[in-house]
């Protein structure tokens, strides 16, 4: 008998430690030490560190977020940080505003994107009218492929002058969920405005990727 208690006791102990590795292993970057993270500028900031769901990147540069709202998720970039001031969720989640904004201090460009989600929204097309409307301009959205069934992304671009570049998104399903993007990029350094690009080739590429990683999430009602 008292080797079957013993045998008991190992299997607890054994159990136990188990599940303290799982628990370890799966606690979130808001839970961590600031010693225990990547030392990136993401992890840097505790407001934007409650919305990244792991320290271990989905990709180089990048790591899971979702947002408050349990609306959506994306690949984050590690030098962006979400902003505190601007950002809302409505207590019934159908709405969440979201601005993430670069913190290099060494960049010569100042990047800024106001994502604005919406749990049911009118067409696409109304959209890319009104948003055309806003920005005063004829705007032109064309169709990203996505990983994402029955989910849909489309983009437009436009510069205002040669230093400042917007890119304009929707991303958007049959369900009526929507996300209006709005990113600018533009130089700061008036001295250097001559040979400044205030969106690269890879600059770009990168955010488009962003963009395309971004994942609707149906309410468990529908």
């Amino acid at each position: 008998m008292k080797k079957y208690i013993v045998m008991f006791v190992c299997i607890l102990i054994i159990a136990g430690g188990c599940d303290m590795r799982i628990q370890e292993e799966n606690r979130k970057p808001s839970e961590m030490k600031l010693d225990e993270l990547p030392e990136a500028p993401a992890f840097k900031d505790d407001f934007t560190r409650g919305f990244l769901q792991s320290a271990e990147p989905v990709r180089e540069g990048y790591y899971p977020f979702l947002s408050e709202s349990e609306s959506f998720t994306m690949d984050f970039p590690e030098e962006m940080k979400v902003e505190y001031r601007s950002h809302f969720a409505s207590s019934d989640n159908e709405r969440e505003t979201v601005e993430i904004r670069n913190v290099e201090k060494n960049r010569n460009v100042h990047v800024h994107s106001f994502m604005q989600y919406y749990r049911s929204m009118g067409t696409a097309e109304d959209s890319m009218r009104m948003m055309s409307a806003s920005a005063d301009k004829d705007l032109n959205f064309k169709k990203i492929e996505t990983a994402y069934e029955n989910q849909y992304l489309d983009v437009a671009e436009f510069q205002y002058d040669e230093n400042n570049h917007t890119i304009l998104a929707i991303v958007w399903n049959e369900a009526g969920q929507q996300i209006q993007i709005s990113l600018m990029a533009r130089c700061l350094d008036s001295e250097e405005m001559d040979r400044c690009e205030p969106l690269t080739k890879e600059d770009r590429e990168k955010i488009m990727e962003q963009f395309k990683s971004i994942e609707l999430i149906l309410p468990e009602n529908d």
